[in-house]
């Protein structure tokens, strides 16, 4: 797998015209990128349209694309089918006349390539997530997905070397390019750092904050087996848990068993994420399934210590110099990890420092937006620059380094 081709300060005056496909705007790290992109479209010389291939939700996503003059389109299946749908999206592209369209997730993946094939339209996958599940569901969508990726795609995009590693043999010899996601600009440290210590006095419990759906691959129940622990040992702390899905109902009964009522708050779906990663003291990840993890990245940014699982590509970010590592699904190590940011707040702010220090470097949206408008140049020139064929080994990021 390639990186993302280099950075290119000159960039045709017309701008690109892009579909952008995805399969809903439920709240996730991939729809978050839709709205990056469009912020960036002026400085990228974009002009974009997102196709969202199911019925409008209840959050801000639509809204906040087009508030910065992308139009979104909903495309429901009908009695048609998926073979309907596709029909329909490949009208789309023509009518609006898009040069190039980049799909987003596994049932864009499956009707994007095809629609693409329809309209004469070039299409990029995109690749957010590991590969398909062992269950028998899970394994016919991902062939679907793969069939119509290799039938009909320019090209792959992965969002993390573990998911372009973990998804190499079922593409085939299809290109696959890897950029890494990035994290929206923070605000200034002072500012954040303000919003911390607003109302607290030194000896108040330090707060732990979850962010991400509740859905079983998000393990939420580890953490709060983990709280459960700190609570019985006297650890004085909070819990804040944002975010809604399938999951609520049974961690919000754990955390009754668990006697963690003064403890855990259950935020829900929150648009003001920012404002929560500024008043809380660490981050905590136990996920068991991620690509590269946005709310991660995000958090580092605003200068929270981390405590994160191996899941997808986080130990490639997340090191003793930003945070904690631990194993999925052991409470016992996420509370030992837990405790020891509780109770040291100067270990808090430089790990919290170091780790916004990395994402600023690493990865701003500035130079994602930037290579992403160079895959699409490259693609429409015919020179796609992904790599086929078996992934190559990557060696692990030794601890204290990028």
């Amino acid at each position: 797998m390639s990186a993302a081709p280099g950075l290119g300060t000159s960039q045709s005056r017309t701008p690109l015209r892009v579909a952008q496909v995805i399969g809903n705007l439920e709240w996730g790290g991939t729809q978050e990128l839709l709205v990056y992109l469009a912020e960036r479209q002026r400085v990228e010389r974009l002009e974009l349209r997102v196709f969202v291939l199911s019925e409008p939700v209840d959050t801000p996503y639509a809204a906040r694309l087009e508030r910065v003059g992308v139009p979104v389109t909903h495309l429901r299946r009908g009695a048609g089918g998926l073979p309907g749908l596709v029909h329909r999206l490949a009208t789309e592209f023509r009518g609006c006349g898009v040069q190039l369209a980049h799909a987003h997730l596994r049932l864009a993946n499956t009707v994007a390539p095809p629609a693409g094939r329809l309209a004469g339209v070039p299409v990029l996958g995109g690749l957010h997530l590991p590969p398909p599940g062992p269950g028998r569901r899970a394994r016919l969508l991902g062939l679907a997905e793969a069939q119509a990726l290799r039938r009909a795609a320019s090209g792959v995009i992965a969002c993390s070397e573990s998911v372009a590693s973990g998804n190499r043999a079922r593409l085939g010899g299809l290109s696959l390019a890897t950029l890494p996601n990035p994290a929206p600009p923070p605000p200034d440290l002072s500012e954040i750092e303000r919003r911390r210590r607003s109302g607290r006095v030194p000896g108040d419990p330090a707060r732990f904050l979850v962010v991400g759906r509740l859905s079983p691959e998000k393990d939420v129940d580890t953490v709060l087996r983990a709280a459960g622990r700190l609570a019985q040992r006297g650890v004085p702390f909070e819990l804040g848990i944002a975010g809604e899905g399938a999951c609520r109902a049974a961690l919000e009964h754990c955390a009754q068993a668990l006697a963690l009522r003064d403890h855990v708050r259950f935020l829900g779906a929150r648009a003001d994420v920012p404002e929560l990663l500024s008043r809380h003291d660490v981050y905590v990840s136990a996920s068991r399934a991620e690509g590269l993890s946005i709310a991660l990245l995000e958090a580092m940014s605003h200068a929270l210590p981390v405590i994160a699982t191996p899941a997808g590509s986080a130990f490639a970010v997340v090191d003793g110099s930003v945070g904690r590592r631990v194993l999925q699904g052991d409470p016992e190590a996420l509370a030992r990890a837990m405790t020891e940011l509780a109770g040291d707040p100067v270990l808090r702010a430089e790990l919290g420092r170091a780790g916004r220090a990395r994402v600023l470097r690493s990865y701003r949206v500035e130079d994602w937006s930037a290579a992403l408008r160079r895959l699409y140049s490259k693609t429409l020139e015919g020179d796609f620059p992904g790599e086929t064929g078996p992934a190559p080994h990557r060696a692990a990021v030794p601890a204290g380094e990028d």
